[in-house]
């Protein structure tokens, strides 16, 4: 019993805390605001970049300086309300000139610093479908109740499970 909480406490916490990161990332992670540590986080919903990543994908930005960006970056933005993340296909001097991966043609808008959210730093494959599926109303209290479940079974102790005291006599 001793050797199953053990797995379980290596195996479950570190998966606990990255659902508690995750969740404080995109608690922070409105547009216009600073993020977590400069950091933003996005589920991908469509297919405009694929093969670079695909819907579903968790992608994590970085807010750096609009006057770093360079051709090829993939950034994030927002377009007329809505999070965009693609490439940069040229820099000109009114922002940068962006396309999807699988795109045909460039985005009618260019973007600018005030609409430039952050620059790509790292995807996570198909962890925004985990994201999303977690939000669903049913699943959220039942994680919930596993999580307490947890907590009892790791570190609750039966009268069972005590090792015997030897006396010296």
């Amino acid at each position: 019993m001793k050797l199953i909480k053990t797995l379980l406490s290596f195996l479950l916490l570190p998966l606990i805390l990255l659902f508690i990161l995750v969740g404080a990332l995109n608690f922070f992670s409105a547009p216009e605001g600073n993020g977590l540590f400069g950091y933003k986080g996005y589920i991908v919903t469509s297919g405009s970049m694929e093969p670079t990543f695909s819907p579903g994908d968790y992608l994590i930005v970085k807010q750096e300086d609009f006057s770093d960006l360079a051709e090829e970056d993939v950034i994030t933005f927002t377009e007329d309300g809505t999070i965009v993340t693609h490439r940069i296909k040229a820099m000109t001097e009114s922002g940068a000139e962006t396309q999807g991966d699988a795109n045909g043609a460039a985005d009618a808008a260019v973007v600018t610093a005030r609409t430039y959210v952050g620059t790509l730093q790292a995807i996570i494959p198909a962890f925004g479908q985990v994201i999303l599926f977690m939000q669903k109303p049913f699943v959220f209290p039942v994680l919930v109740f596993l999580m307490g479940v947890y907590v009892i079974f790791i570190y609750y102790k039966s009268d069972d499970e005590e090792e015997p005291v030897e006396s010296e006599h």
